[in-house]
């Protein structure tokens, strides 16, 4: 008399419902499954992956485009305008700021600071700024630097 044994989960994944027959010898077969009938994606996983690839290169084209050209470099120590320079003209000023903390503010190709006295040198870390989206900081000597432009775009409409 043939006896077969056949093992399978109820309601599980089509993974798990892979069955095992098992003969009267004890042999192992592995029955057909519909494995191959799967997709990998379905319709609505393709239709999120592209929502995804929309918005990022949406955000990407928003944020090159609202940078604008700069034509002014503001300090400020304590929040209140110590200095201004022009973004074109290429130098090297001393800038003293609160608690003895005194930086140089480099002017070349874009605004950088360098030989910061501060603990931290976060501000000299922060590298090359080139748009008025950008801004370099100096916590310890309260001292901010940006770079300002002339910009008639609105940045939003209430109302």
């Amino acid at each position: 008399m043939n006896f077969l044994s056949v093992y399978a989960i109820g309601n599980a994944s089509p993974i798990v419902q892979l069955l095992t027959v098992i003969n009267e010898t004890g042999d192992k077969m592995k029955a057909k499954t519909n494995l191959d009938k799967i997709p990998i994606f379905r319709k609505t996983d393709i239709i999120i992956i592209a929502a995804v690839i929309a918005i990022a290169a949406v955000s990407f084209l928003v944020a090159v485009k609202n940078t604008s050209s700069a034509n002014m470099v503001v300090v400020r120590v304590n929040g209140e305008i110590t200095a201004e320079y022009p973004y074109s003209e290429n130098g090297e000023y001393e800038i003293k700021g609160e608690n003895g903390i005194e930086l140089t503010l480099v002017i070349a190709d874009g605004v950088s600071v360098r030989s910061p006295n501060c603990p931290d040198k976060l501000c000299e870390k922060t590298g090359l700024i080139t748009n008025t989206s950008q801004s370099i900081i100096c916590l310890p000597g309260r001292i901010s630097i940006t770079l300002e432009g002339d910009s008639n775009e609105v940045d939003a409409v209430v109302g």
